[in-house]
């Protein structure tokens, strides 16, 4: 293989985001021909988490459970970033001057990211190549997902419902339907068939990151109008972003340690209980928020910032050396 085909092997999800978001801000019209096409975005997110399902390995469950680090980042995922998500909203956005300003929007789509659940795929994965204890990442991954539907409906609702009224059941419903059941569902193939299926497991994990790469360019092509006239917002949200990922990774970080948590365990519940999912977000915000044009935005800033930053943190909470080459492909790979 030669050296330019080996780094677009390795490579090429990080530098299809670039391309993509060169593509929305040049032609935005076809990520708005894609929202406009309803079904589209919900199959999309459904698929998405069961590609990811399929490919993910439950055996090691019940020998990696631990009790605390399970709670501190279920905690972290639903109680810890939504209210860090606040604070930071009110140090980098604009001013919220009510419902429709664009201070608002700004706090909705921070929100939006706060209230997810943890990735299926990225962080177990990160945890598996720092030598953490990857049965209590799926544990605290899977919780936070078999929750999501019941759980963010909530939280949205207390922190922006009050002055934005939607439809929590209908959410809860809908959520349930595009988030909880692909995800059983990938799981029951995987016990049956997945013998037969991993010979195929590099098809689906690229599947999967192309599936990512359209919701980056859905979102972009979203926001390009609007930031055209606010280019500070880009640096607002990224700041913004940023902030609150590195803060819930050195609130699981030092949590775990004053807890007692072995070093396995507290990578897991670094890893899982700081990441967000992308495609229920892109669901969600798609579905019930589709006048803030900045909700997408939103997520794929996260979404970026953790893959790089985190595969970055893979050699220093590794108790073993690790090759660049395995977190080059968990970035590439999530």
């Amino acid at each position: 293989m030669t050296s330019a085909a080996a780094f677009w092997r390795r490579h090429w999800f990080l530098v299809g985001l670039g391309g993509v978001a060169v593509a929305a801000v040049a032609a935005p019209a076809g990520g708005v021909a894609l929202r406009q096409a309803g079904f589209v975005l919900p199959a999309m997110t459904a698929a998405s988490l069961f590609l990811s399902g399929v490919s993910l390995e439950t055996a090691g469950l019940r020998e990696g459970a631990d009790k605390r680090g399970w709670l501190l980042g279920v905690s972290s995922t639903y109680l810890v970033a939504p209210a860090l998500a606040v604070a930071f909203v009110r140090l980098w956005g604009p001013e919220n001057g009510g419902a429709g300003s664009e201070g608002y929007l700004f706090f909705e789509a921070m929100m939006i990211v706060a209230a997810q659940a943890g990735t299926i795929a990225s962080a177990p994965a990160l945890t598996l190549v720092a030598g953490g204890n990857q049965g209590l990442a799926l544990l605290i991954t899977l919780s936070t997902n078999l929750m999501t539907a019941f759980v963010t409906p909530l939280l949205l609702r207390i922190t922006i419902g009050t002055v934005v009224s939607f439809p929590v059941g209908r959410m809860m419903l809908e959520d349930a339907a595009v988030v909880l059941l692909p995800v059983l569902a990938a799981q029951v193939v995987h016990r049956l068939f997945w013998p037969r299926l991993h010979r195929f497991r590099p098809a689906i994990v690229h599947l999967s990151q192309a599936i990512i790469l359209v919701f980056v360019y859905t979102g972009i092509s979203a926001a390009a109008a609007h930031l055209s006239q606010r280019p500070g917002l880009i640096f607002a949200f990224v700041a913004t972003a940023a902030s609150l990922h590195v803060a819930l990774l050195l609130w699981n970080h030092r949590a775990a340690s004053w807890l007692g948590l072995s070093p396995a365990n507290r990578t897991a519940v670094v890893f899982c209980g700081s990441q967000k999912t992308l495609p229920n977000g892109i669901y969600l915000w798609d579905t019930f928020f589709p006048a803030n044009p900045h909700g997408a935005l939103a997520l794929v800033c996260y979404h970026v910032f953790q893959l790089v930053l985190d595969s970055l943190l893979v050699p220093w909470l590794a108790p073993r050396p690790v090759a660049a080459q395995e977190t080059e492909e968990i970035v590439d790979g999530a």
